[in-house]
């Protein structure tokens, strides 16, 4: 099955906030996630740049930018697995979370895994390749809510970094 967002974060693109939107292609078979690109058609650090990241649990993670301006795109590069290491005493979890749902449930989550710095941000696709580059450590949506469309190419891009995404039945 093939899951397409062509515009996830709708609501963060209605506000003018473009580097949370991105466009998920993801391919599942027999109900698992096993490909998945995630394109930010503008890049946080420079809006004048997109980044698309793409891959899967067997081939890894990738990583290709765009410039806007000249119309160019760079050659994919291989994203190093996440560091499986203990992490030092002196950092901090940093954990995404909705801007737009967050909710009781997911404030009481949260706040069972404290100490962590709580970022902020809009989109599913884009919060997930906050995760991958690194500028968060995970990503938590302690809610309903999210479909497999929002999932599915997020989902192969971690896994390929060598994380893993579940959830939890009450």
């Amino acid at each position: 099955m093939v899951w397409i967002d062509p515009l996830d974060g709708t609501k963060e693109f209605v506000k003018g906030n473009l580097q949370a939107v991105t466009v998920l292609i993801g391919l599942s078979i027999n109900g698992y996630s096993r490909f998945g690109v995630v394109h930010n058609p503008f890049d946080s650090t420079d809006p004048l740049k997109g980044v698309t990241h793409f891959g899967s649990g067997e081939h890894g993670t990738f990583q290709m930018t765009y410039d806007h301006k000249t119309s160019t795109h760079s050659q994919p590069s291989y994203l190093r697995p996440f560091e499986q290491t203990a992490l030092d005493d002196n950092h901090q979890i940093t954990v995404a979370a909705s801007l737009n749902h967050f909710n009781r449930t997911t404030s009481d989550v949260l706040k069972s895994i404290e100490p962590m710095k709580i970022v902020r941000l809009g989109g599913a696709g884009n919060k997930c390749a906050n995760v991958v580059q690194g500028n968060v450590d995970s990503y938590i949506h302690a809610s309903q809510g999210l479909k497999y469309w929002d999932m599915c190419a997020p989902e192969s891009i971690v896994k390929g970094m060598g994380g893993f995404c579940t959830d939890f039945k009450q």
